[in-house]
């Protein structure tokens, strides 16, 4: 059950960050609009201060949500998948912008040519060829939510909806014994997925790492 809520957590948090980023960093890279500049510069700012900071926040704000909606509030997956959201959101875009960058703008010039309109320009022409850096983002995020633990404590307190970090954590390690045979097996268990995910995409993590490191 807690491995289920973990892939849950994950996977759907990771898919909406690289969603999202790649959004936010096509509208970076290759659109002009007022206050561009300082969107970009609040990003960096605001990724300067660690998330710890907003903790005490975050959960006075999810309790006063759970009283309106209830299914995004506190002690809900879904609320726990808005918070990864907020948090990587701002780095991700960073990252794939850096990436978008690095894609010659005569292609979409050549399709505006043709009649392309941006959406047509980012759906069929930056967005794929930036998926090495988009496998690689969502690598990173779901291996950060995977193994999340603070976050996840504070946020889920029933036992069904714990993840795998939080379980184990809890169930098995207290103030007075350890059962360490249970810890090893269990890590070993909710570790195997994170080395069959870096086997599957290795060839697109290593692609997207030293792209544009060369250049011409």
């Amino acid at each position: 059950k807690w491995l289920f809520n973990t892939y849950k957590v994950a996977i759907v948090a990771a898919i909406f960050n690289v969603f999202l980023g790649t959004l936010a960093a096509f509208a970076f890279s290759r659109l002009q609009f007022k206050g561009r500049r300082t969107g970009l510069i609040t990003l960096v700012i605001v990724q300067m201060f660690p998330a710890f900071l907003a903790f005490v926040a975050i959960y006075l704000l999810f309790f006063q949500i759970s009283d309106v909606i209830p299914g995004i509030g506190l002690g809900t997956h879904a609320g726990l998948i808005l918070v990864y959201l907020g948090g990587s959101i701002g780095f991700n875009a960073w990252l794939i912008k850096g990436f978008m960058d690095t894609i010659s703008p005569s292609l979409d010039e050549a399709a505006k040519v043709d009649g392309a309109n941006e959406f047509e320009i980012f759906t069929k022409i930056v967005a794929p060829l930036s998926r090495p850096i988009l496998v690689v983002i969502f690598v990173i995020t779901f291996i950060g939510i995977y193994s999340d633990f603070i976050l996840a404590a504070i946020f889920l307190k029933d036992k069904n909806l714990w993840t795998v970090a939080v379980g184990i954590n809890t169930i098995f390690i207290n103030d007075f014994n350890a059962d360490w045979g249970v810890i090893a097996a269990s890590s070993v268990i909710a570790a195997t997925p994170i080395a069959i995910l870096f086997i599957f995409f290795q060839k697109q993590i290593t692609g997207g790492l030293t792209s544009g490191s060369v250049k011409g």
